[in-house]
């Protein structure tokens, strides 16, 4: 079995740690040691049974015998900031729960989280550091750049392509062959029928642009000018 070590001890990284049960349960694969976290405070803590073992640094100096590392961060844009920090000095482990259809024309990039109930079809490709939650379509042609976040059950049409950092609450639907501008923030329940430019928020049915997306802005904070 692999080490592995999982990068943040919040709600996220829990659930990462319960797909690496379900991944060891179907194939003994990953000898999961604990977390890491930027948060001092969370040191020496236990999340699930397992310790927080401490910063960065226990991965940037572990040397040739460094873990594996999953970056469980659900923010896009603080996830792909850990990576980078990160590249070069750890490998990145690639999680996929056992019932994910996956066809082996799709492709999945190092660092990337596939949760359960989860289809993609034919020629998906999903880039580096990608999180999908649970119960996501993805069809034919799908491309997910690096750092996309999909929030559970969004469902993504043919020939879509998402580009690095995009950021997509739940349930939202997508119509095919369209194209999404790096670092958009698609609102939860939104029906994206139309291309949408990079670094905006854009909401509703049909989805519309709402305003930039402002620097701290993501999924987990609610702005107070979002509709209800």
């Amino acid at each position: 079995m692999q080490r592995l070590v999982i990068f943040g001890s919040s709600d996220l990284a829990e659930e990462v740690a319960a797909l690496v049960d379900e991944i060891n349960r179907a194939e003994p694969t990953w000898r999961l040691e604990g977390f890491v976290d930027d948060d001092a405070r969370r040191w020496g803590q236990r999340v699930l049974g397992l310790p927080v073992l401490g910063g960065a640094d226990v991965l940037e100096h572990a040397g040739a015998d460094a873990p594996f590392v999953v970056v469980a961060i659900g923010d896009s844009r603080v996830r792909r900031l850990v990576a980078a920090r990160l590249e070069g000095k750890v490998r990145f482990a690639t999680l996929v729960h056992p019932s994910v259809t996956l066809h082996p024309s799709c492709r999945v990039g190092d660092g990337s989280v596939i949760f359960g109930g989860t289809v993609a079809t034919v020629r998906v490709t999903l880039g580096r550091h990608v999180l999908v939650n649970p119960g996501c379509t993805l069809s034919h042609g799908v491309v997910l750049g690096d750092g996309c976040t999909l929030s559970p059950g969004v469902r993504v049409s043919g020939d879509v392509t998402l580009g690095p950092g995009v950021a997509v609450g739940a349930g939202a639907v997508f119509a095919d062959v369209l194209q999404v501008g790096a670092d958009t923030l698609v609102g939860a329940g939104a029906v994206v029928l139309d291309s949408l430019p990079a670094g905006v928020v854009a909401v509703g049915n049909p989805a519309r642009v709402l305003r930039p997306r402002g620097p701290g802005e993501s999924l987990y904070r609610k702005s107070p000018d979002l509709p209800e």
